[in-house]
């Protein structure tokens, strides 16, 4: 019985130590009175910065983007003018986020919904904006209010939840103790 409890606890532990990503979800209104956006993405944290940005979901004023779960993300890359694929960076503050998340690349043309939020200190730049359609686009601009939170990762419910089972499980199976008078 004490074998199966150590081998049960060493693949809790090896599972829950495999999720590397957290999953963020983020809100932020666009100027006094522009749209709400909201979303989830999953990603690196390492201080307060989030990279390797993924599984991207956005909404504006509630109303999703199309491609939703597999939007792309891009970095503003202030030597070539332009979004570059990959290198987007956000952070639970808003002070280090340069992304742009879009349904296709916007250098190829044809973008009909994107959401970008940049802060750089030194360049000046703080700002945000997004626009969902081109016939009728819906957008905004406004201060860096982005605001990105970290949400438990269901291995770590996994793992606590297996930990108390298993204790639980050790106390009930545990043998009596006789005492001799």
């Amino acid at each position: 019985m004490t074998r199966s409890f150590v081998v049960a606890g060493a693949a809790l532990l090896i599972c829950g130590g495999a999720q590397a990503q957290s999953h963020f979800t983020f809100t932020e209104q666009l100027g006094d009175s522009g749209p709400l956006m909201t979303g989830t993405f999953d990603g690196m944290l390492s201080g307060d910065v989030i990279t390797s940005l993924s599984n991207i979901s956005v909404f504006m004023d509630g109303v999703a983007f199309q491609g939703n779960g597999s939007l792309i993300a891009m970095h503003y890359d202030q030597d070539q003018y332009l979004y570059v694929l990959g290198g987007a960076i956000a952070s639970l503050d808003g002070q280090h986020n340069n992304f742009l998340f879009a349904d296709v690349d916007p250098n190829l043309g044809g973008t009909t919904n994107h959401y970008e939020s940049l802060f750089d200190a030194q360049g000046g730049w703080d700002t945000s904006y997004a626009q969902r359609g081109i016939s009728n686009p819906v957008w905004g601009y406004g201060p860096v209010r982005f605001r990105a939170v970290e949400l438990p990762e269901p291995a770590s419910w996994m793992l606590m939840v297996g930990g108390f089972a298993l204790a639980g499980t050790g106390l009930r199976y545990r043998r009596p103790t006789v005492h001799f008078a």
